[in-house]
């Protein structure tokens, strides 16, 4: 049973909505628009700072730095635009205290989904036992096969998977890559299934 992983993904995921409904729509906005650009920064430059740039020869911190890398990548870009945006706009912009409390809600629910499920992905590719908090994510349908399916109960908010599809979504559309580079919907589809899915590991 993955009751208290769904449990910990809900209570985050509402916990920063409810701040920001507290902070009011503009700071919720503001927040929501760094979340969305730090995700898109850390899926452009992620694997190619990894793989690329060969910084996995490091002994057995290879296990580590997949998915370290690519949380830390994301918490620095956030934290810098963060900083930026309260340098730059220092006061809060005045409205109506119902659009606050909703408008502030709904961006921060947006933006703990996005930033729960860029913390989800990069865990996946952390090397560790495959069960964690009782959710068992994906696996292989036999050691080695491509396919990846579901691996016992899914998430009650897939906060994973609906990141992954905004930026897959987002490559193809308002921020899809300059000609002759493939958008992640085709370069690297379903990252979310990836870390959780070891090649290792099979369904059966």
């Amino acid at each position: 049973m993955s009751i208290v992983f769904n449990f910990v993904v809900i209570v985050i995921v509402f916990l920063i909505a409810y701040w920001w409904s507290n902070q009011g729509f503009f700071s919720g906005l503001l927040h929501m628009l760094a979340v969305i650009i730090a995700g898109a920064m850390t899926f452009s430059i992620w694997e190619y700072l990894v793989y690329d740039l060969a910084l996995g020869n490091t002994g057995g911190f290879d296990y580590y730095l997949p998915g370290l890398s690519f949380v830390l990548l994301f918490i620095g870009i956030l934290l810098l635009l963060r900083v930026g945006t309260d340098q730059l706009i220092d006061e809060n912009l005045k409205v109506h205290p119902a659009i606050d409390l909703v408008g502030g809600f709904s961006t921060g629910a947006v933006a703990g989904i996005i930033a729960v499920g860029m913390m989800l992905i990069g865990s996946g590719f952390i090397q560790r036992p495959h069960e964690f908090l009782g959710y068992k994510g994906y696996g292989r349908e036999k050691v080695g096969n491509a396919n990846i399916g579901q691996v016992g109960d899914p998430i009650w908010l897939p906060a994973d998977k609906l990141t992954t599809t905004f930026y897959e979504w987002a490559s193809i559309t308002g921020l899809r890559p300059d000609i002759g580079n493939t958008p992640l919907r085709q370069y690297n589809p379903e990252m979310y299934k990836q870390g959780f899915a070891p090649a290792g590991y099979s369904r059966g």
